[in-house]
């Protein structure tokens, strides 16, 4: 079943599309929300991250990245070093397991 964040992710890429944006996801699990991005016509890639700061996406060609969930921190690494560094980053965390361990 979607949830509230996958929900909520889906809504800020309409506001994003309405605004001139183009979307498109990169997903490292097919799961329950890929059917709201089909229905949406957002094109879905499936990708594999084998080392942690690495992607064979090229992350310049686009002008910002949305990563939900606490799993995105594999990735999150590759966003911290150059040529990625400036690229404009939003990280939703939805997992109460965190707040669990700072609380």
């Amino acid at each position: 079943a979607v949830d509230s964040y996958q929900i909520l992710m889906a809504s800020v890429a309409v506001a994003l599309q309405d605004i001139g944006y183009s979307i498109e996801v990169f997903s490292n699990e097919d799961g329950p929300a890929h059917s709201v991005w089909q229905d949406m016509g957002v094109p879905v890639t499936m990708i594999e991250i084998k080392d942690r700061s690495k992607s064979n996406v090229d992350w310049l060609n686009y002008d910002g990245v949305l990563l939900n969930s606490l799993q995105s921190k594999d990735i999150l690494s590759c966003f911290m070093q150059e040529p990625f560094r400036s690229l404009p980053l939003v990280w939703t965390i939805h997992e109460k397991g965190l707040a669990t361990r700072l609380n």
